[in-house]
């Protein structure tokens, strides 16, 4: 029988071969580990969130997380099972920390990441009740925060080997109204004083020279007889109302020069046969501002409009009102003239320029009556380039880079993040100003805000509340308390492309953030 030779080189190619083995033995336990649980959390989201009619094809991709994950177990398991100074007894017990430890991190951080991309905004800290839990996470159990507000240590499952959950919370609001009070009527009288005064103060400027003072400005409005003498004293009457009041016969006087708005507004585009794009025009925005207000008005008292809103559709209605008597009664001026004059001063107070032909200024006026016969001023948000928000990706991702965007502008003062991280409710603070500023982003395309529009009104009535609620915070030496806040603001971003019944959630949100003393302004990004 032949001899058999011992060959070293041979043997010692076996020795990495069959560590390699083991180690991709031990790998593939690992991600079949990660699965399971990746399943198991799956579960508890299905079943916690059944209010959302969720299926597993729902849930948000854990991909990234997972090949994370595993790439850490790729870089750290082999120096603890080549590391002979370890010892072999030691080596599993040590791999069952490491493994632990990435598993944990890698369950909490997809439970947070899936959350957050279903638009769950808030969670209920669980904890295992036993002898193991920190006892500063024993005393959050069955507390309720909120994902955009981590507590001193992170959220469930951030700190080393901790073992809590945070468990979803569909919050829920009762319907809410504003409470209609007498401070209603009066802002609303105000603002037609102030559409009116406005009017009249524009009108005299085209042909009065100026006056500082209010009451010469009374005496000389009487030269504009000139132009009409039924035009100069409806002007006079107006000013003298934003001084002194008017009595009874006065008020009589002056309503039954100004007559209706559309009545005017139809005669004098009769003098514009020539331009019949620009009558067109003017007759359709002045009819939509004589509308707007009841429209605002029953939106108001459903929660879905602000008074702001009410307040600036009678103040413009008051201003058309006013304008067009003023140059429907100079009698001085041709017909045409008095139309054209018209049709500048609203494109002025519009904010568009006066250079244009008679088409264009047709078709803005055409475009700026479909915008108010829209109960929603959504038109008139502002529109933005995304400046880097990755929607559904969770706060830092999402919010972060809005905060910097803000931070841009410079008009909220310091941004907060910057000398105090992790600061609670309040992202800029303008100590001159005493103004305190929230950024919010809010992904109107996740599933709980597109099966629930309501929950939009939920989450940032969430964040109104924390805002009202401020009493002080410290991080470090920085702190805001109170008594130095003079006004809040609340800055929300949405993408484009969010519906109109989740508009209807957004400006319920403004509605009851304003009744609170909150000023909410929301931004739509491309």
């Amino acid at each position: 029988m032949a001899a058999i030779r011992f060959d070293p080189r041979a043997a010692g190619r076996s020795v990495p071969a069959t560590k390699r083995a083991d180690r991709s033995s031990k790998r593939a336990r690992f991600a079949a580990r990660l699965n399971a649980d990746a399943r198991a959390n799956g579960r508890m989201l299905l079943s916690t969130l059944r209010a959302l009619d969720l299926s597993p094809r729902d849930l948000p991709d854990i991909t990234e997380p997972r090949a994370e994950a595993l790439a850490e177990w790729d870089r750290r398991a082999p120096l603890l099972l080549g590391d002979p100074q370890g010892g072999a007894e030691r080596r599993p017990a040590a791999l069952q920390v490491l493994e632990d430890d990435i598993a944990l991190r890698f369950t909490s951080r997809i439970n947070a990441e899936r959350q957050q991309a279903l638009g769950i905004d808030r969670y209920v800290w669980r904890s295992r009740d036993d002898a193991l839990v920190r006892p500063g996470h024993a005393v959050r159990d069955d507390r309720v925060f909120f994902w955009d507000e981590p507590p001193e240590g992170g959220h469930p499952g951030e700190a080393y080997n901790c073992r809590c959950v945070a468990e979803p919370v569909l919050a829920d609001e009762p319907e809410w109204r504003p409470t209609i009070d007498g401070s209603y009527g009066r802002a609303i009288d105000r603002a037609i004083l102030e559409g009116a005064f406005d009017a009249a103060i524009d009108f005299a400027s085209d042909f009065l020279p100026s006056v500082d003072d209010l009451w010469a400005l009374l005496d000389a409005l009487a030269e504009l007889a000139e132009v009409g003498a039924d035009a100069a004293e409806l002007a006079a009457l107006v000013v003298r109302d934003a001084l002194v009041g008017l009595d009874d016969g006065e008020v009589a006087r002056r309503d039954a020069l100004l007559g209706a708005a559309g009545a005017w507004a139809r005669g004098l585009s009769r003098a514009l046969r020539d331009a019949p794009a620009l009558a067109e025009g003017l007759v359709a925005y002045v009819g939509a501002l004589e509308a707007r207000p009841a429209e605002l008005d029953r939106a108001y008292r459903r929660g879905l409009a602000t008074r702001a809103d009410v307040e600036e559709a009678h103040r413009e209605r008051s201003y058309v009102r006013t304008s067009a008597a003023l140059y429907g009664l100079a009698t001085a001026l041709s017909a045409r003239t008095a139309a054209k004059g018209l049709t500048t001063r609203l494109m002025r107070r519009l904010g568009r320029r006066t250079d244009l032909g008679d088409e264009a200024v047709g078709a803005s006026l055409l475009a700026r009556a479909r915008r108010a016969r829209a109960v929603s001023p959504h038109a008139d948000w502002r529109r933005i380039d995304n400046p880097g928000i990755q929607w559904g990706r969770g706060i830092r991702q999402q919010g972060h880079p809005w905060e910097q965007h803000l931070a841009t502008r410079g008009d909220l003062g310091e941004w907060i993040a910057e000398r105090a991280p992790n600061f609670k409710t309040f992202d800029f603070f303008d100590e001159s100003k005493g103004l305190a500023t929230s950024a919010k982003t809010l992904d109107t395309r996740a599933l709980s805000y597109v099966r629930q529009p309501r929950r939009i009104f939920v989450a940032m009535k969430g964040y109104i509340d924390k805002a009202y609620a401020f009493d002080r915070h410290r991080v470090g030496r920085y702190e805001i308390r109170v008594a130095q806040i003079e006004s809040i603001t609340l800055k929300l971003a949405v993408p484009v492309g969010t519906s109109h019944e989740q508009i209807k959630e957004i400006n319920r949100a403004r509605a009851y953030a304003e009744s609170l003393g909150i000023e909410m302004e929301v931004t739509f990004v491309r």
